[in-house]
């Protein structure tokens, strides 16, 4: 190139969309998994990496270099996506837990998944405000939360 990349060409740019895409491609691999009755501990894992590719694209789009390159609500989309693919591996997880006996582990990845969805929402006042999709989706997960750990 004969003329210097602008700023949203940059490395933490250009890796702050690989990240998304990654978190968005792995979403789709995770819902495929949920049709198809997949076990909880493989289900598990596929929504914690989403929640590990959201969290570093957002972690990259706040860096300083590129702060005004993204708007504040793709940023508060990534860190409520990612607190609800938290709550989901730990819901699966818990899943996973009723069937091997463990039932003091299913509580407590419970009310961590509660956790989650309760800081998601916290955002989501604090801050723009996200898809309408993406809190429909973080409402059922947190009724699916609430009624497994009062039966729990």
């Amino acid at each position: 190139m004969r003329i210097a990349p602008t700023i949203d060409m940059s490395p933490y740019a250009l890796q702050t969309l690989i990240n998304l895409m990654l978190a968005q491609a792995q979403e789709c691999v995770w819902q495929k998994a949920a049709m198809d009755q997949l076990r909880d501990g493989t289900i598990a894992r596929l929504a914690l990496k989403i929640a590990e590719y959201y969290d570093a694209a957002c972690e990259l789009a706040s860096n300083s270099s590129i702060s005004n390159v993204y708007p504040k609500c793709w940023l508060t989309h990534m860190q409520i996506k990612a607190l609800h693919f938290n709550a989901a591996a730990q819901f699966r997880k818990s899943c996973e837990c009723i069937s091997q006996d463990k039932y003091g582990e299913e509580v407590a990845r419970l009310q961590i998944a509660s956790e989650f969805v309760k800081r998601a929402f916290d955002l989501r006042q604090n801050k723009a405000a996200a898809a309408p999709s993406v809190m429909n989706d973080l409402r059922s997960l947190q009724q699916i939360i609430s009624t497994n750990l009062a039966r729990a």
